[in-house]
This record gives C-alpha cells, structure tokens and sequence, in this order.
C-alpha cells in the first residue's frame, strides 16, 4: 500500500483500530479503487461492520461480511450465520420470483420460455 497518501495511511489505521466511521471508510474505499488500488478484506470487513451498525436490514452487507470473513479464514459468528440462513433462503426466492416476472408476458401472464414452448407446438401442429 505504498501509494496511499499519509491521510489515506492514518484513515487505514483509523479503520483497522476501529476508530473510525462508515463515512470514513467509504471515503476510503472510494480513494483506493479510484486509484485501481486493491481493497484490502480486513478494510472490507470493517467496512461492513460499520454499514451493518448503522444498517441493520440490508442483507447484502450481511451476505459479503459473511463471505469476506470466509475469505480470511475467520469463523464465522453463530449469529451472523444463523441469519444469513434464515433471510438468505427468502432473498433468494423473492429473487426467483424477479426474474420469472421478467420473463412473463403481461397478456398471457405466462413465462416466456412456457409462451415459446406453445408457439412451437402450434407451429409443428400440436396443441399445447
């Protein structure tokens, strides 16, 4: 981390000793990848923490905090995992469900890989 300015060295040690504000990391986050610097996963994860301190219901953050300390090899708290298992599940039907509303044709309210599926059978004389 040779490139970082003096300011953005004291914000990462800010970061890292937990002295320092999800405003600060952000800022931070945004200074190192302008720069097409890495970001560290320590840095991420204190990141992550902050967002969730102050942003309790956004699963996103919970999903990657959870994916950054398995990426470091760190256990993973009973908590974090439990929900994660408990809302994951919910976020990944309700995703299902967005991509099906996508795929359907507001007249026939049907997928469209199902509407396909029936014009290629009148085409060939079946019916569907």
């Amino acid at each position: 981390m040779d490139e970082l300015t003096h300011e953005e060295r004291n914000l990462r040690d800010r970061l890292l000793a937990g002295h320092a504000n999800l405003e600060e990391g952000l800022q931070l986050y945004s200074s190192m990848t302008q720069k097409g610097l890495p970001f560290p996963a320590a840095l991420e994860e204190q990141v992550l923490r902050l967002g969730l301190a102050a942003h309790p219901e956004r699963l996103d953050m919970l999903a990657r905090l959870r994916n950054v300390l398995v990426l470091q090899g760190k256990e993973v708290p009973t908590e974090l995992e439990a929900t994660y298992l408990k809302t994951g599940h919910a976020v990944e039907r309700e995703q299902d469900h967005q991509r099906a509303g996508r795929n359907t044709t507001p007249k026939a309210g049907r997928p469209t890989w199902i509407r396909r599926s029936c014009r290629f059978m009148k085409s060939a004389g079946r019916s569907p």
